[in-house]
């Protein structure tokens, strides 16, 4: 049912990378992880060290909080005796790290994204989630040789940022 529901994934634009599930997803769409795959519309904002740190924080994030086998056996084992009931024991330790997950999130917006001119938050839709980037502002990151091979960044506010500031 997975590849059905990913399908409600949108597709990534200029402004807008989307992070597929790497994992199957759970009833209320969240996934045990997301993809670790440095998407190259991110290679003038972001570097794929600081890529890759985010989403493994994210994942380990979810991977720690995930529900044991154990705890799935038994939602899955009772369900039809107990109308479906059973699936709230694995629904506790889902919507607990999915709240934590939420909190990995703002703080990977806050320290790594934010800086860059991109967010990142978790989207939901139709029994599966993923990650969405969205690009905010100019911000891109160019090697230059002449000097010493020191990273040299670049920042465009665009009107709208520099609105929001007044």
């Amino acid at each position: 049912m997975d590849c059905l529901f990913n399908k409600c994934i949108p597709k990534s634009t200029p402004t807008r990378v989307c992070v597929h599930p790497m994992s199957k997803t759970w009833i209320n769409g969240i996934a045990s992880s997301y993809s670790e795959d440095y998407p190259e519309e991110l290679r003038e904002y972001i570097d794929e060290k600081d890529y890759g740190r985010a989403i493994s924080q994210v994942n380990d994030t979810l991977i720690t909080y995930w529900p044991c086998s154990l705890c799935f056996s038994i939602g899955y084992v009772c369900a039809l005796c107990t109308a479906g009931l059973s699936f709230c024991f694995p629904y506790c330790c889902i919507s607990d790290a999915e709240k934590l997950v939420n909190e990995t999130i703002r703080d990977a917006d806050r320290n790594i994204f934010r800086p860059k001119g991109l967010s990142i938050e978790l989207k939901k839709k139709c029994s599966t989630s993923w990650l969405e980037i969205n690009i905010q502002k100019s911000h891109h990151i160019h090697n230059d040789a002449d000097e010493g091979g020191a990273e040299l960044q670049e920042v465009h506010y665009d009107l709208k940022e520099q609105v929001k500031r007044l």
